[in-house]
């Protein structure tokens, strides 16, 4: 279904440059993208763009000594104190 849904957007187009119709689809589908990535005041839309995820330092950790739900494998782990994700700041 969100194939069809993408094929809709380039078929509602009128294409007249079949010369090079894959870079017209480029083109317009970059346009269309960059378009979305601001709103209309012209700053940064929160939901394209937005600050990296960020992990502080930590220290490595064997499994053993974790309780997950899942098996990380044989291994260490990295055990951190704050962790940044969209923006959202997360500390022991």
């Amino acid at each position: 279904m969100r194939y069809e849904a993408k094929n809709g957007f380039f078929k509602q187009r009128r294409w007249h440059n079949f010369i090079n119709i894959a870079k017209s689809l480029a083109f317009h589908h970059q346009r269309w993208m960059c378009l979305n990535m601001v709103d209309s005041s012209g700053t940064k839309s929160q939901n394209y763009l937005y600050a990296a995820d960020e992990v502080s330092e930590g220290v490595s950790v064997p499994s053993e000594l974790v309780d997950l739900p899942v098996n990380p494998g044989d291994g260490n782990l990295l055990k951190t104190t704050r962790v940044c994700v969209k923006g959202i700041a997360y500390e022991i």
